[in-house]
């Protein structure tokens, strides 16, 4: 029988547990607190903020939904944002589902290539989308161009990894079958690991778009053009009003884009089956 330690003997289990927890508890507290003086947080200056933002809040209210027509360039702009999201989630995603087929282990062509693949998906999913707007910029300037190839490039790290997860995680006895009737390397990946991926892949892809919609808004507002210029226009000329009209507008846009991504992605995944 194994001998006890004198802690496990002088110590109750309970009394041990609630040690760990003032610990955890304390740790907690501490990183909390450097984090707020790195930051230089006060209580008494937000405190003292808060009858600023009722004042804020008072004169954005009513919110100005006749800027929807009344600002001529909203309708272009809402065009911008949209046509930035779906051009470079259509771009990075088939760029990352190429890839994507190196990088996952049933399908690369070299255990090397894998490697590599794997560690330029890592490098680029390192780089913050607003750093890669600040490169494309000095390139092609400012506009929704420059936001359109930043959240491209941004976007391949990301779903580049996530593809070739979902390759990897292919079921694989229908390959194992295809290898035993002799089927070449091109036919188990177009009969085996294909089909199995896909609904998966394009599962992602709706994702992506979600996502690359609420870029093309951020970056809009750091020379991207569209629906986060014309956030950033209001808030410089103070219109409150007009920046919670925008602001419900995009809550409006992202929550529609969300179901009719989701019912998309219930529709993949009842069609593909168990």
């Amino acid at each position: 029988m194994k001998a006890k330690r004198w802690s496990e003997v002088l110590i109750p289990p309970r009394i041990r547990w609630h040690r760990i927890q003032a610990t955890l508890f304390l740790a907690l507290a501490l990183l909390v607190t450097s984090a707020g003086a790195f930051l230089e947080l006060h209580p008494l200056e937000i405190a003292q903020g808060i009858p600023h933002s009722a004042d804020v809040a008072g004169r954005a209210l009513p919110p100005n939904f006749s800027i929807l027509w009344t600002r001529p360039k909203l309708l272009a702009s809402l065009g911008e944002t949209v046509s930035v999201a779906f051009l470079a989630t259509l771009g990075g995603g088939t760029i990352a589902l190429l890839l994507s087929t190196f990088a996952a282990a049933n399908t690369t062509p070299h255990p090397l290539a894998r490697a590599l693949v794997r560690g330029i998906l890592a490098f680029e999913r390192s780089m913050p989308v607003f750093v890669i707007l600040l490169i494309v910029q000095v390139a092609v300037g400012f506009g929704p161009f420059s936001a359109m190839l930043a959240i491209l490039v941004g976007s391949i790290g990301l779903f580049g990894k996530l593809f070739a997860d979902a390759i990897e995680a292919v079921d694989p006895r229908p390959i194992e079958a295809l290898s035993a009737i002799g089927a070449s390397r091109w036919q188990r990946i177009r009969y085996g690991i294909v089909p199995g991926a896909m609904p998966t892949i394009v599962s992602h892809w709706l994702y992506a778009f979600d996502i690359n919609f609420r870029s093309a808004i951020a970056l809009g507002v750091v020379g991207g053009g569209g629906l986060g210029f014309e956030f950033y226009l209001s808030q410089k000329l103070l219109r409150h009003d007009d920046m919670l009209a925008l602001t419900i507008l995009i809550g409006v846009l992202i929550f529609m884009t969300e179901r009719v991504s989701d019912a998309i992605r219930r529709r993949l995944l009842q069609s593909a089956g168990p």
